[in-house]
């Protein structure tokens, strides 16, 4: 797993970042979005060609309810999120999405609490090591969704930075999390599971808030370290929270695991943007100007560290052999103890 993981790091992850900003300089922003057609296309074919096709080991009827309910209240609450305060829609109907988006959510959950086979298993959430990775694992990638936003947002409004030159130096955080994949095994031989997500929870947590000091009288080697700092922390939270979450799964049911985890995932990075982007808008209600100001963006990372900073307690409050499977630290205490018997 950690060879994919690199792989796809050294194929896709870091070439993004810098082809993203000459794009941006060359064409359009538009440009960067296009990129994904021919990557999305050469995936496919891959892997149509690579992976064996696989006959499902216990096929079911989709829960056509359960999805479109599902579907209908993330779009909802993302709509009225989105669209508050920014005068897009009528002044009541962005706080009617989120009411009715919440809503419909709540419904969502009873409905899939109650059939055999559910579009999302929620059950899954009473498994320890599953709901701290995908519940305080949630708050952490929030943090980690708005860090591409915050930055580049900074360096070029901010700094005066151009796309190419803000992509040179935001590369940063994805070498940092490029170099830190094949580390994370060894941080888990030395130390717990716990140890490590609590660790890396503070030590992002604290990387964002060092970003809202971030000033023009930086040079760009002191942005570019900073954030390869916080791309080692981010990406050794990202690979031990991606291993402990199908830690304690049964067999039967990693496919609803993997799904469920997955979309946490990817809705939560979506959420990490919208909680920076709703905080500008907020402060610029407060204190309008056509374009935002220091203290605003120094706002949204300090409220995007509070976000990340608040798993901390839902990690520190797993049990100490949680992941042990994954971790070498928990067994080396314990033979250390047999020993001493």
């Amino acid at each position: 797993m950690h060879s994919m993981s690199v792989a796809h790091h050294l194929n896709f992850y870091l070439p993004r970042r810098l082809l993203g900003g000459f794009l941006t300089d060359a064409l359009s922003w538009r440009s960067i979005f296009w990129v994904n057609v021919p990557v999305g296309i050469a995936g496919i074919l891959l892997t149509w060609k690579l992976l064996p096709a696989s006959p499902a080991e216990r096929p079911v009827p989709p829960d056509l309810r359960g999805m479109m309910m599902i579907g209908g209240s993330l779009t909802l609450f993302m709509i009225g999120i989105e669209c508050a305060g920014r005068n897009v829609l009528p002044p009541f109907a962005a706080p009617a999405c989120i009411a009715a988006g919440v809503l419909l959510f709540w419904l969502a959950v009873r409905h899939c609490r109650r059939v055999p086979d559910p579009a999302v298993d929620f059950s899954l959430l009473a498994i320890p090591t599953f709901h701290a990775a995908t519940i305080a694992g949630s708050l952490f990638r929030a943090g980690a969704g708005a860090l591409p936003f915050l930055v580049p947002l900074t360096l070029q409004t901010g700094f005066g930075y151009s796309a190419s030159a803000s992509g040179l130096v935001t590369f940063a955080s994805a070498l940092g999390s490029f170099c830190m994949r094949p580390m994370t095994s060894t941080a888990l031989r030395h130390f717990s599971v716990r140890t490590v997500l609590c660790a890396g929870s503070v030590s992002f947590a604290a990387m964002l808030v060092a970003c809202s000091f971030m000033s023009q009288s930086w040079p760009a080697a002191a942005i570019f370290m900073l954030l390869l700092f916080g791309g080692l922390s981010r990406s050794l939270g990202f690979a031990t929270m991606g291993a402990l979450a199908f830690a304690d799964v049964p067999k039967s049911q990693l496919a609803s695991a993997t799904s469920f985890h997955r979309t946490a995932q990817q809705l939560m990075k979506a959420v990490g943007v919208t909680v920076a982007a709703g905080t500008i808008q907020v402060t610029m209600i407060l204190s309008p100007g056509t374009h935002a100001q220091r203290w605003q963006l120094a706002a949204a990372f300090v409220v995007t560290a509070l976000v990340v900073l608040a798993s901390y307690p839902m990690f520190a409050r797993m049990p100490p052999e949680a992941g042990e499977g994954i971790s070498a630290a928990r067994g080396r205490g314990r033979g250390a103890a047999a020993e001493m018997k």
